[in-house]
């Protein structure tokens, strides 16, 4: 990809619509330090990524919440181990018990039940829904996810869609949804990008 423009603001929600190898995951990576072969300017939450230190990428992470498109859990460990070492690398201070969020969080998608499941025996579903409430339990300031509608259905979707919205008006917290083109999703409030020959092409105008 070249010659990219886009600056995404605080409390912003936004989607990134694009083909298959149009550069979406590449992009996700980006933002969250993984991919340093970069020319040019990139900053997120005020944190420079070209270059970045080893202490500032560990500081912007704890500001970021990630769901990749092949997910962010460890595999041999329960949903509750999962979402407990989220809470413990936030560098936010809450006085609600962890255990107490996490219980509360499950229900909030009616997963109570998977707590003491390992994350290898639940479903592709679950573990997409385990996967984003991994990514937001502990209150990021900026939260990426590629590809949100694969393997959930659109209930699901909507849920976690209503989620968003209500973390961006609640918590002034951003995110940004890479999709791909043939699943629209229906997001009034968000702003929509798509990516065309390599550029982000602004759709809202």
């Amino acid at each position: 990809m070249n010659q990219l423009s886009l600056d995404i603001d605080l409390t912003e929600g936004n989607v990134i619509y694009g083909a298959n190898n149009s550069g979406k995951t590449l992009l996700c990576e980006s933002i969250f330090a993984n991919y340093e072969q970069i020319r040019g300017i990139l900053k997120v939450c005020d944190f420079s990524l070209n270059p970045i230190s080893a202490a500032d990428k560990s500081n912007l992470r704890r500001k970021l919440g990630y769901l990749p498109q092949f997910g962010n859990l460890l595999l041999h460990k329960t949903v509750r181990v999962n979402l407990l070492l989220a809470i413990n690398a936030s560098d936010r201070i809450v006085d609600t018990p962890a255990d107490t969020q996490i219980e509360e969080l499950l229900k909030s998608f009616n997963c109570l039940h998977l707590l003491k499941k390992q994350v290898s025996f639940l479903s592709y579903s679950q573990q997409k829904i385990i996967g984003f409430l991994r990514a937001i339990i502990h209150k990021p300031k900026f939260i990426i996810i590629d590809d949100l509608s694969s393997h959930l259905d659109d209930d699901t979707v909507n849920s976690i869609i209503t989620k968003l919205e209500l973390l961006r008006s609640r918590e002034n917290t951003s995110y940004v949804i890479f999709q791909h083109n043939l699943n629209r999703l229906a997001i009034h409030s968000a702003k929509s990008y798509e990516i065309v020959e390599k550029n982000i092409v602004n759709l809202n105008s």
